[in-house]
């Protein structure tokens, strides 16, 4: 017997064969976030440092910045920090000389000049309440650190009373940034002036003052062509790229799943205001998404050589574009719409 397949039940088994497609892509899609769960948990923890600067520092900033922001409240605590600086010393002394001399010079200078500040602070307000508790601070603080305090401690420092730049400036200077996307390509950027712009980056807060960030750079056609390959947005203006920054945090910067987010918040806070520090300097930027397949992620990874430890955050085409290049005015919404008022 002849089976015949109307017109409209040929139409209605494309469409069910079509969305059972795209679920079945959806589904397949999913397990990137498997491979997140599975980084997070390899590479977020503080459980064993080893001789991993990277892991290293991050505790030392991150245990150095409670004591820090401690001396900084309104009414600071008389009795506070024992802790962090005993895991200061803790890790410290867990380390051979030669893992401490590769410590950053300003990450080390940092906590000489917050635990000078600290003794102080602690023995000026020691009482007989407390005076065990001053005992303890001093006597980690001399063993550690006698050889290390020189001169004044500079933190905590005065806020300054007013800012430099007026606000019509600033709101005249974030409008002019547009995103570019016909460089000169015949005017090549100086790597000093890349590097005036992290300097002022560098001012971007962080998590705990963690500074997880790198920007790696490249000047190279070839390779700026294969990193632009594995990326989706540049299609049509590649060939006028000639400076390729990669923004990278570092998740072992990170004590545990929990602040699964923080490298995407610290990279992007750090992502715009390197941006801004290339406006400054007269240099155009295109933001380049990093919204990748797990494949494209390994592929960018392996050619640069990036450990896997690090996130890629975005990349950022940059050059000097010629008067007259047109951009998209990109309008914004209404002001209005993102501020919510939660007292009215």
């Amino acid at each position: 017997m002849e089976v015949r397949i109307g017109e409209s039940n040929l139409k209605n088994i494309f469409f069910l064969a079509r969305h059972a497609i795209r679920h079945l892509r959806n589904a397949y899609m999913h397990r990137y976030y498997l491979f997140d769960l599975f980084d997070s948990l390899k590479y977020m923890n503080w459980l064993n440092l080893g001789d991993d600067l990277i892991k290293i520092e991050s505790v030392l900033l991150f245990q150095n910045h409670k004591i820090e922001k401690g001396m900084c409240l309104p009414e600071p605590k008389k009795r506070f920090g024992l802790d962090a600086l005993r895991k200061i010393v803790k890790v410290l002394d867990g380390l051979d000389e030669s893992t401490i001399a590769r410590i950053d010079v300003n990450v080390m200078s940092s906590i000489n000049n917050t635990l000078a500040s600290y003794k102080t602070h602690i023995n000026k307000n020691a009482d007989e309440k407390n005076c065990i508790y001053a005992t303890e601070v001093n006597r980690l603080i001399e063993n550690r650190f006698r050889d290390e305090f020189a001169g004044q401690s500079d933190t905590p420092v005065q806020l300054m009373p007013k800012t430099v730049l007026e606000f019509e400036e600033y709101l005249n200077f974030v409008r002019s940034r547009k995103s570019v996307r016909n460089f000169n390509s015949s005017r090549k950027i100086e790597i000093a002036e890349i590097e005036k712009a992290i300097e002022a980056a560098l001012e971007t807060p962080s998590a705990c003052n963690r500074q997880p960030w790198q920007v790696y750079v490249t000047q190279d056609m070839e390779l700026v062509y294969k990193c632009l390959s594995f990326q989706n947005g540049n299609r049509g203006f590649e060939k006028t790229i000639g400076t390729l920054l990669t923004v990278v945090v570092d998740k072992k910067s990170y004590f545990d799943p929990t602040e699964r987010h923080q490298p995407y918040v610290d990279g992007g806070l750090f992502s715009m205001s390197l941006i801004y520090g290339l406006h400054a300097r007269g240099i155009q930027t295109c933001c380049l998404n990093w919204c990748a397949t797990r494949e494209k992620d390994v592929g960018l990874h392996g050619l640069i050589k990036l450990e896997k430890s690090k996130e890629i955050i975005m990349l950022i085409a940059c050059g000097y574009a010629d008067g007259g290049v047109l951009v998209p005015r990109s309008q914004r919404k209404s002001s209005n719409v993102f501020l919510k008022n939660l007292d009215l």
